[in-house]
């Protein structure tokens, strides 16, 4: 239901990662959680930026980014902010479009780095275009075999 190109929800991204990955396998204990409560205890964990956003809310490249960025550091705070570090100095971003300081700097470099998404002209970012579940999917794929 959620492979096609319409865009996918924040929830969606929760259930497609379950469903077709093993990645979540650390918070829900190999177990099929309800989509409601997987939701849920993402948003609580940081997983999305906006703490008030519904699940049924269309995700962004940014959302996308931030869940695949979560999922691909494990929580390692360290890890999950090398990008603030590397940056603190210039306190600017690569990345025209994702300012230094911003929710989403740590992961939207993070994604792009390492080859799960990629920069819509070689220099932005297009953080607030909608995320297919498709596309969606295959970044997932990209996220969830990485390391």
């Amino acid at each position: 239901a959620y492979l096609t190109r319409l865009p996918i929800t924040l929830s969606g991204m929760a259930a497609l990662a379950q469903e077709e990955t093993s990645a979540l396998d650390r918070i829900t204990g190999g177990a099929d959680w309800a989509v409601g409560v997987l939701y849920e205890r993402l948003k609580a964990a940081s997983w999305y930026a906006d703490p008030s956003a519904p699940p049924s809310a269309q995700a962004t490249r940014k959302d996308a980014a931030l869940f695949l960025w979560r999922l691909m550091t494990r929580d390692d705070a360290r890890l999950a902010a090398r990008y603030t570090a590397r940056y603190a100095s210039r306190g600017t971003s690569p990345v025209p479009d994702v300012p230094y300081g911003s929710p989403y700097f740590d992961a939207t470099l993070g994604v792009v780095e390492e080859g799960v998404m990629s920069l819509v002209d070689g220099r932005s970012f297009d953080p607030d275009a909608p995320a297919s579940g498709l596309e969606f999917y295959g970044w997932l794929r990209l996220a969830a075999g990485w390391r």
